[in-house]
């Protein structure tokens, strides 16, 4: 049969060789290893036993073999936008479908022409929610496909793209050649300047596509690619998290059961739809135990979509989910005494926690995720209002559900600023979260009280 080289990798004399052919009117993905050398994009006849050239010109070929695929994968398509029963975000979801869908396409096609894909997910519960759900869509996709370049998938700590990232997938892409461009899918990466370095390096060299939910920012050069998709841009907020975003987009690939993981990175990220299911809630529990350490089930750094599904659907989630409680019950124990606690004239309680003095051994739970949590648990005591400072090395992480509107994290972190220049390095978040990098560690308790102290300038007069 004729087919179509897509893909090459492998060394002189261990080449492998990704085949795009048709068979029984469909496009089907094959895999053969040859000595013999052939190049990327050449026309050849496969028949199971070996390759041989030939004459057919590969332009026609790809234009049909293009036009089988795109064929395909509109029958492979989720044709009706998903539900999960939660009108905000059944009605986003709705605005969002059009550009999700073109998305979906674009990544059936790379998986049928076998480019190398990486996908990079953010290291929390919500990333990792939304990487199990591609994974078991992507799964499901082999067995319609056939043999395809399984995606390399890259636990990523932080949430902008570097130029160093960029450099590492431009050196694994450099292992293979393919007729077209590779794929980078990103998985809660922030929307921010930070990335647009990266961003230059790289987008000529791959296509992308960047599924998040954080605010809006008008120097983000990721708000101009084309697969850039993220609710705020169709009405929506944050509480549409990117885990939330990325199992949709999955639920478009296949019939992958993806509602857990939903709930799970609604769960995670403090979504104000979450719905605390007992098993969602464990879920994004032991998520988030294992994206903030890894090595507690032997894992490395990098640990992948397929090591998380086992920990969450295996024979030891109860004892995970029982070791991640303890840990985390011990810490917010010692952070109730540990902390320091102020107060704004109209009642709103601060509190101060140095995260050094209360950590456990194992490196969960990561301090910003933790200051979530102590709020979580502060609110129970606290009513009118509370925010919280947990700070470790050069980091504050500021969390805070006071809804009075003169009470703003991010204008106590500009006044801060503007009454101690230059030792803020960096910041970023919202309304309810956001994070301060000092430039010298040493000056951090200066930082921290000029932000106690902003905090209480905004909330001095009486509150109307």
């Amino acid at each position: 049969m004729k087919a179509l080289i897509t893909c090459v990798s492998g060394v002189e004399l261990n080449r492998k060789y990704n085949l795009l052919t048709i068979l029984e009117g469909s496009p089907v993905v094959v895999e053969s290893s040859e000595r013999t050398k052939f190049n990327t994009g050449e026309a050849v006849d496969y028949s199971g036993n070996g390759l041989v050239a030939i004459s057919e010109p590969k332009e026609e070929l790809y234009k049909t073999l293009s036009e089988a695929v795109d064929s395909a994968s509109e029958g492979i398509q989720r044709s009706n936008p998903y539900s999960i029963g939660i009108r905000e975000i059944d009605e986003a979801t709705e605005r969002m479908w059009p550009k999700l869908e073109h998305a979906a396409k674009l990544l059936l096609r790379k998986l049928f022409f076998s480019v190398p894909i990486i996908i990079r997910f953010h290291n929390d519960a919500d990333g990792s929610s939304g990487a199990c759900s591609l994974y078991k869509s992507i799964d499901l996709l082999y067995e319609k496909i056939g043999a395809i370049n399984s995606p390399y998938w890259i636990m990523h700590k932080g949430i902008s793209y570097r130029k160093e990232d960029a450099e590492s997938d431009t050196l694994f892409f450099n292992a293979y050649s393919s007729y077209e461009k590779p794929l980078i899918l990103m998985v809660d990466f922030g929307t921010s300047p930070e990335s647009n370095e990266g961003i230059g390096a790289i987008k000529d060299k791959a296509d992308i596509i960047w599924l998040d939910h954080h605010p809006l920012h008008d120097d983000a050069e990721c708000q101009k690619l084309k697969y850039y998709i993220n609710p705020w841009q169709f009405s929506s907020d944050s509480n549409y998290t990117a885990g939330t975003l990325a199992s949709i987009f999955a639920s478009i690939l296949s019939n992958a059961d993806v509602k857990e993981f939903i709930y799970s990175s609604m769960i995670g990220d403090y979504s104000d739809y979450r719905v605390t299911f007992d098993d969602a809630m464990g879920t994004a529990a032991i998520l988030d135990m294992l994206t903030s350490d890894p090595t507690i089930i032997g894992s490395s750094d990098n640990i992948s979509p397929k090591e998380l599904l086992n920990a969450v659907n295996g024979q030891k989630r109860q004892e995970l989910l029982n070791f991640a409680n303890v840990v985390l019950n011990e810490v917010l124990d010692n952070s109730f005494k540990e902390s320091k606690r102020y107060e704004t004239q109209n009642g709103i309680a601060i509190y101060v926690l140095d995260y050094e003095r209360v950590k456990p051994e194992s490196k969960y739970p990561l301090p910003g995720r933790f200051s979530s949590k102590f709020l979580e648990r502060l609110e129970e005591k606290e009513k009118s209002g509370v925010i919280v400072m947990v700070h470790a090395g050069a980091y504050i992480s500021i969390r805070s559900n006071v809804s009075n509107r003169a009470v703003s994290i991010k204008r106590a972190i500009e006044l801060a600023s503007e009454s101690k220049p230059g030792l803020i390095e960096s910041y970023g978040g919202h309304e309810y979260a956001s994070s301060v990098k000092v430039r010298i560690k040493e000056s951090k308790p200066e930082v921290i009280t000029a932000l106690v102290n902003a905090v209480k300038s905004m909330d001095s007069k009486e509150v109307k």
